[in-house]
């Protein structure tokens, strides 16, 4: 997306609904046994994060001066890597499959 404004309002509009979603007691009635502190929003990039994307590392629910769930952000390549699939030497910043 080459406007990065917009692109940065889209992450944060997509990142409310996650942290919503994990404030909310269906998040809890569905997941017992996982403990607050271990969720992460992991945003997996296939461009890297411009600069006001990486600035934000955490975020909390909306009207909820709770805990804030941290953010991280990996690329497509290291993702891909991390899961054990081969990954193109040139694939750094390598989109995900169509």
């Amino acid at each position: 997306m080459p406007d990065p404004i917009r692109r940065y309002q889209l992450l944060t509009k997509k990142l409310g609904t996650y942290v919503n979603y994990v404030a909310s007691p269906e998040f809890a009635q569905q997941y017992p046994d996982l403990p607050p502190d271990a969720v992460r929003i992991w945003v997996v990039c296939s461009q890297p994060p411009n600069e006001a994307m990486s600035e934000i590392q955490a975020v909390r629910p909306r009207g909820n001066g709770g805990r804030r769930v941290p953010v991280v952000f990996e690329s497509w390549a290291a993702f891909e890597q991390r899961l054990g699939r081969p990954v193109a030497p040139d694939s750094r910043g390598a989109s995900p499959p169509e």
